[in-house]
């Protein structure tokens, strides 16, 4: 179909393109000149169709020449080059190992998170100890104080033994191994009786600063079974500590309660009560 569109075309266009002769009239009827008038119209139709022909097939032999050589080219640069790479496509593994790593990152980053939770959680433990233990050192210096001026109040009798003076001292030094050599020495010795006490209130305080804590408590609770002493109140109070730092919560809560209501004058009765609700 294509050959016979191509013709028809061709055809057209000689018909189109061919002129149209005049020749003069000739004798001989005027025959001769027609024919001679359609064999030159037919010869130049031929011409025509001829040249298309060949034109046609000119073009058509340099449009192959052109794409051959464009193709030749292209394997002359392939060769100079290598072949171009093929864009790379990730495989179903790669894909895998990514989504393998991924979630790996994402179970390490929850621990981290679990670690950072747990670290601020022993941040707020140690800055409550801490606190607490400020509050504990500060109750300390203050009670040390406090015992010093009992030290010396006590010194300050008339009649008081050497040894008595010395013992305290030693306390007060925190050489509570030589207070407490004196003060027994003292006792042993059969000390007088507004002296006793005192000696024994003082080997609890030395045996709590070593904590001693089981030892100091017999030596308050002799203060305790004294039949009159200003030691008393002093002693109970610090037999509710010695069963706090052993750790027998209920039993130093029974101590504290005792001292809050048989001694409720005592100056340690707030510290007493502060105590008794933390337990």
């Amino acid at each position: 179909m294509a050959v016979l569109d191509f013709l028809s075309r061709v055809f057209y266009i000689s018909e189109e393109f061919t002129p149209k002769f005049t020749f003069p009239k000739q004798s001989l009827g005027g025959r001769m000149s027609l024919k001679t008038r359609g064999g030159i119209e037919t010869l130049w139709r031929a011409i025509v169709i001829a040249g298309l022909v060949a034109g046609v097939s000119v073009l058509g032999g340099c449009g192959g020449s052109e794409e051959a050589t464009m193709n030749s080219d292209d394997a002359a640069l392939t060769s100079f080059i290598g072949e171009k790479p093929a864009q790379a496509q990730p495989s179903e593994v790669a894909v895998a190992e990514v989504d393998r790593e991924l979630e790996e990152l994402k179970a390490e980053n929850t621990q981290l998170k679990q670690k950072i939770l747990t670290l601020e959680e022993a941040n707020r433990a140690l800055n409550t100890n801490l606190s607490e233990t400020d509050m504990q050192l500060m109750a300390e210096k203050a009670r040390a104080d406090s015992l010093a001026r009992l030290s010396a109040m006590s010194g300050s009798r008339s009649g008081a033994p050497a040894a008595y003076e010395e013992a305290l001292v030693s306390f007060q030094a925190r050489q509570y191994d030589d207070a407490i050599a004196k003060l027994q020495g003292l006792l042993d010795a059969g000390v007088e009786d507004r002296y006793a006490d005192n000696c024994q209130y003082w080997l609890g305080e030395s045996q709590f600063a070593k904590m001693s804590y089981s030892r100091a408590i017999s030596h308050f609770e002799s203060v305790l079974s004294t039949k009159a002493s200003e030691k008393k109140g002093d002693a109970q109070y610090m037999v509710a500590r010695c069963y706090e730092q052993l750790g027998s919560a209920a039993q130093a809560r029974e101590a504290y309660q005792s001292f809050v209501n048989n001694y409720p004058t005592n100056r340690l009765i707030p510290r007493a009560q502060e105590r008794m609700a933390k337990l």
